[in-house]
């Protein structure tokens, strides 16, 4: 699980599960973090 938060306030919490590797559960994350921050501007 992770939170961020954008310049506005505005958080998301990401949570992967079933990724095959640790390395690719941080990849995941970054990916879904990124696409809801740049949803939450909307």
């Amino acid at each position: 699980m992770a939170r961020a938060k954008d310049s506005s306030g505005k958080q998301v919490i990401a949570v992967t599960m079933g990724v095959e590797t640790r390395q690719n559960s941080f990849d995941e994350t970054e990916q879904l973090l990124k696409y809801a921050l740049k949803m939450a501007r909307q």
